[in-house]
């Protein structure tokens, strides 16, 4: 109802539903999040399932699903690691995104202080890049907004809280590991 006037976005949003196996059940202490979103043209789609371990209070991203209308697809290949880079920045972001300052200077001052996902942190990314005719579209930022906030909303619907800042650290949960 609220993407009949966007039916580009309500396309991604059909597609998405399909590939994420939106409708079929999941364990008790996972849940899913959807988020869709517009910009530099290009409509981006993305689902995120979660795992909580509430004895460890741990999250940990599984699985993302992704759908994009970019316009023509110049170059799916690229397209798709756009997305991929997208998914594992907000993840990062998600997980440990934070600059803390003391005495007026930032602690992480550098990449070695900043701490960033890793391959056990990395879920399942799967993109899917619909064919279109429409007037390209950008691929570079469009892929992270929606990437944060299908994972927040999945985080608040297995949780019960939800996330209004991030990390998760500050709603008093840590990051799982895949492997």
């Amino acid at each position: 109802h609220l993407l009949r006037d966007r039916p580009r976005l309500l396309t991604v949003c059909d597609e998405l539903a399909h590939r994420s196996q939106w409708s079929e059940p999941l364990p008790p202490d996972c849940a899913r999040g959807i988020s869709v979103w517009h910009s530099f043209q290009s409509n981006i789609g993305v689902v995120a399932q979660v795992r909580h371990d509430e004895a460890k209070q741990t999250i940990t991203v599984e699985k993302v699903t992704c759908v994009v209308d970019c316009g023509t697809p110049i170059q799916p290949d690229n397209i798709r690691s756009q997305m991929e880079g997208s998914v594992l920045f907000a993840l990062s972001l998600v997980y440990f995104g934070e600059i803390n300052f003391e005495q007026g200077r930032a602690v992480q001052t550098n990449f070695n202080k900043y701490q960033m996902v890793k391959l056990a942190h990395t879920p399942e990314i799967d993109v899917t890049v619909l064919d279109s005719r429409e007037f390209p579209g950008g691929m570079g930022e469009p892929g992270v907004p929606p990437s944060i906030a299908a994972m927040a909303n999945a985080i608040s619907r297995v949780t019960g809280k939800r996330l209004t800042e991030l990390p998760l650290s500050k709603a008093g949960l840590t990051p799982g590991r895949l492997i």
